[in-house]
This record gives C-alpha cells, structure tokens and sequence, in this order.
C-alpha cells in the first residue's frame, strides 16, 4: 500500500515537472525573436515536452509500484514505438498544415474584405488540427468512432452555418465587398470625394479617411460661429468633424468625382 503511495506522488510530480517544462519549451520557442516556422512548433513541442516527461515519470511510479511488470516493459515499447513515431510525426504535420493553412486564409480574408477575421482563422486552424490529431490517436490503436462522429457533426454544422450566411444573409454584404476591391483600386486616404450633386437624394462629399470592407470612412468638415450658440464672442469660430461611413456601392451608384494633391 505504501509503495502505490509512493508511485501516486511520482506520477503526480511528474505532471507539474512536466508542465514546467512544457511552458519553458514554449516560452522559448514562441520568443520575438524566433521566425514564425518556430514558434507555429512552440505548442506541439510544449506539449511532446510535457507529455514525455509523464511518461518518464510513470515508468519510475511502475517500478515502485509493481516491479514485475517492468520485466515486460522493453518488448511492450518496442513494439509500441513504431506506432508511437508514426502518431507524433502525423501531429506534428498536422499542426504545421492547420497553420499554414489559417495563415494563408487570413492573408486572402485580408484581401478579400480589408479587414483581418482572427475568429474564422482560428477555426480553421482548430478544425484541421483536430482531424490531424485524430489520425494520430487512430494510429495508437484508440477507438476514435464517437470522436469521429462529434467532429463530423461540428464540420457540417460550421459549414452550415456559413452557406447560410452566404445565401441568405451575405448577398448584401458580398455586394459591398466587391464594390470595396474595385474602389481599392481609385481610392486612397486624402483624397476629397463628392458623389452626386447637391440635390440628389445621395449626395456624400469629404475627406476620405479610411476603406473598410463593406464602407468607406469619410470625414465631413464643418464650421460654426459664436451666432449660432449665442457665445460671448460673435466672432469665435468652432470647427466640427462628422465622421461618415458610406455603403461603397452608393459611391459607384453616382458620378464619383475625386480631388488629390497632385503627386
């Protein structure tokens, strides 16, 4: 009874050992200073850290514990290895690919819409991660069929969810996102812009500030004496910005008229 005392306190040092090591390996790999192929490796090796560690410490728990049963150990890891190797190569490519993956996603999530989308791109990355790591715990000979069918069902319901979005809800969206490429294309911030003549029912003119995805960033600027507050002062004079974000598709709706200092 005392000696699986003993090997209790083993294997539980052996978690918080191996977690101290496992966030000193990513603290190392994830640094500034490392390129971004390290730190993408800073969590999968963390994690190999931490888990080969416990491993370790389990093995001297076994030898305090039931001293027989290391007899067998050898043959038993010998013939576990190769699977062993095989799943850590598979969850190493795989969190490689779920990266690069997301990185490439966000890149043309950037150029596709102006603005960076953290949320799907972390999705994509989990979602890929998870089937590779699937295929690993598969390969140790783990029953994986609820595990596949839990994944199986958050795949199609994300995927769902975004055809519907897409059908039903992005068509509006999807419009002004394509208005917003082409006026990339003949905008830029400085710029002064009137769309449309005064006595129209559109009739948007200012600074451009910035270009979103879907608007653009207009800055409105206005004028106003001491008359029209009643001030002490008639003669002081105030300067107001109303910031105006405009759908891009009413800019190209209408004449689009554009004034920039000349280069």
């Amino acid at each position: 009874m005392v000696r699986w005392l003993i090997a209790a306190g083993i294997a539980v040092a052996g978690i918080v050992i191996g977690s101290l090591c496992g966030a000193q390996v990513r603290r190392i790999l994830g640094a500034s200073t490392r390129t971004d192929r390290q730190r993408a490796l800073a969590d999968p090796a963390g994690s190999i850290t931490l888990s080969v560690t416990f491993a370790a410490f389990l093995v001297a728990a076994l030898g305090v514990g039931d001293r027989e049963s290391l007899r067998t150990l050898p043959t038993s890891l010998i013939r576990f290895m190769p699977k062993l190797l095989i799943a850590l190569l598979i969850f190493l490519v795989g969190n490689a690919v779920a990266t690069l993956a997301a990185n490439a996603l966000g890149t043309s999530l950037i150029k596709a819409t102006g603005q960076p989308q953290p949320q799907l791109v972390r999705l994509t990355r989990t979602l890929l991660a998870a089937a590779f790591a699937i295929l690993a715990v598969s390969q140790l000979g783990v029953n994986t069929r609820i595990v596949d069918m839990v994944v199986a069902a958050l795949v199609f319901g994300t995927a769902l969810t975004l055809a519907l979005l897409a059908g039903l809800g992005g068509r509006v969206v999807a419009g002004e996102l394509a208005a917003g490429r082409y006026l990339r294309r003949i905008l830029r911030p400085g710029d002064r812009i009137r769309s449309g003549e005064a006595g129209d029912d559109v009739h948007v003119f200012g600074e451009v500030r910035r270009l979103h995805g879907a608007t653009v960033e207009i800055a409105q600027t206005r004028s106003t004496t001491g008359e029209d507050f009643q001030a002490s002062d008639p003669a002081a004079s105030t300067t107001f910005i109303t910031i105006v974000h405009v759908p891009n598709s009413a800019l190209l709706a209408r004449t689009l008229r554009i004034e920039r200092e000349a280069d």
